[in-house]
């Protein structure tokens, strides 16, 4: 299983800067892989697919960067363990 996180800023004033890098490679990653980034969970949108018999995970989190730590914690807990 892999857990690609996005982070990014979730206002549209970010959206074509540096600060949404990480947004940027998740709508990549998505079109690329044909995984649909839309439920929701924890203040983020996520998706999730299989590529080449692995679970793929792809988050973008909804959050500002000092909020973050809790939230990637949150996430790996939920996904991963």
């Amino acid at each position: 299983m892999f857990l690609i996180v996005g982070l990014g800023n979730p206002e549209s004033d970010y959206a074509k800067t540096r600060h949404n890098m990480g947004f940027n490679v998740i709508n990549n990653l998505s079109k690329e892989l044909n995984i649909e980034v839309n439920k929701s969970k924890f203040k983020s949108l996520y998706g999730s697919g299989i590529v080449n018999g692995e679970k793929i995970i792809l988050l973008k989190e909804m959050l500002f960067y000092l909020q973050r730590i809790n939230f990637i914690l949150n996430q790996v807990i939920y996904f991963v363990l």
